[in-house]
């Protein structure tokens, strides 16, 4: 599945998926998506709606998500946070 670019995305949707570019998170689980996750807080001012699509996102960095943000998990979607880790 190919997925919009970000000017693409918002212009047909109230959120951006983690998979858009420039994000690509890796829907396999073997890729840190922490670095996708930030860049895309950063371009989203801190606030709106991340789509986790169906797949397992690696979170290997501790990862806050901020109050004015949500995250919006397809059916089949999930993280697999590494030891130590916390996701906030």
């Amino acid at each position: 599945m190919a997925y919009p670019t970000t000017t693409e995305h918002h212009k047909l949707y109230p959120f951006t998926s983690i998979m858009a570019s420039p994000y690509f998170g890796d829907p396999t689980g073997t890729s840190n998506c922490a670095a996708a996750i930030e860049l895309l807080k950063a371009n989203q001012s801190n606030s709106g709606t991340i789509y986790i699509p169906k797949g397992t996102f690696k979170i290997a960095t501790n990862l806050t998500i901020p109050i004015g943000m949500t995250l919006e998990f397809a059916s089949g979607a999930s993280f697999t946070i590494s030891a130590g880790i916390t996701l906030v």
